[in-house]
């Protein structure tokens, strides 16, 4: 089949317009290029070589910067108190984990996220049921005959779920509206205790678990013991034993799995509790 004189044109155009997009994306992806300054120093691959992998590889500065600068980090609280405890202890580094494992179960404890936990769930639980409450003819009307005992709609004014909405809404938009209200209120008396220096509940938590511990285990350094608290506060996976910790260079397939069955018993009994 020969191509038609209209097909061939068009072939020709298409040809044309890539023959000119062609210096144009070059130019550009010159253009983008980033050109270092000249005496600018890349990383060498002793430089790549060095670098920390893990943070078991940092320095003590390193660490303390980590842990005091924003939000507590967990992982370098952790490595800060496992050389106070090779210290003070005069014990290896894989030994040091024992004791930093005792302290983690020591330090974790279940009452302290119940108001999260109720707060989470109260409020997945009324999202949803919001919706059919508000939209649900069938719902609204167990609801209203129970709670609310309002007149109906008339017929034809709920075939659709927007109609439906407009009767709920009569009775759904002051709960709704208040406890809206309510919980800026309380976002905005949050954020001025905040300025004026004062700790919300979560940091008093924090505060309460950093005490405890350091009260515990007197023999280490307070301020080490009590940023490891404040940093596991919320996180209790230490309390199956550290992860990423060396092996033992001596120790057996049968010895790791063990540890391993042991630390599974672990979780398992906190998981009961």
């Amino acid at each position: 089949m020969r191509p038609t004189l209209r097909t061939m044109s068009m072939l020709t155009r298409i040809s044309s317009r890539r023959a000119l997009a062609a210096p144009l994306l070059s130019a550009r992806h010159l253009a983008t290029r980033r050109v270092l300054p000249a005496g600018t120093r890349i990383p060498t691959a002793e430089d790549a070589a060095s670098l920390p992998r893990h943070v078991r590889e940092l320095s003590g500065e390193a660490l303390l910067i980590l842990v005091k600068s924003g939000p507590e980090d967990s992982s370098a609280a952790r490595e800060r108190l496992l050389r106070d405890v090779m210290h003070i202890d005069g014990v290896k580094y894989e030994d040091a984990a024992d004791k930093v494992e005792e302290m983690a179960r020591y330090n974790y404890g279940r009452m302290g996220m119940l108001p999260y936990e109720v707060g989470i769930q109260t409020a997945i639980t009324a999202g949803w049921l919001s919706i059919p409450l508000v939209f649900s003819y069938t719902v609204a009307k167990k609801f209203n005959d129970v709670f609310v005992t309002a007149d109906p709609p008339d017929v034809g004014e709920m075939d659709t779920i927007l109609e439906i909405g407009s009767w709920t809404w009569g009775w759904m938009e002051p709960p709704l509206g208040t406890i809206s209200f309510f919980l800026l209120c309380m976002q905005y008396s949050r954020d001025q205790r905040l300025n004026m220096g004062q700790k919300p509940y979560t940091e008093w938590y924090k505060s309460q678990r950093a005490d405890r511990l350091a009260a515990a285990f007197p023999a280490y350094t307070t301020e080490i013991v009590r940023d490891y608290a404040k940093a596991t506060a919320f996180d209790h996976s230490d309390c199956d034993g550290i992860d990423d910790m060396p092996n033992d260079p001596n120790a057996t397939d049968a010895d790791i799995a063990d540890t391993g069955k042991a630390r599974s018993d672990v979780g398992r009994q906190r998981a009961a509790r």
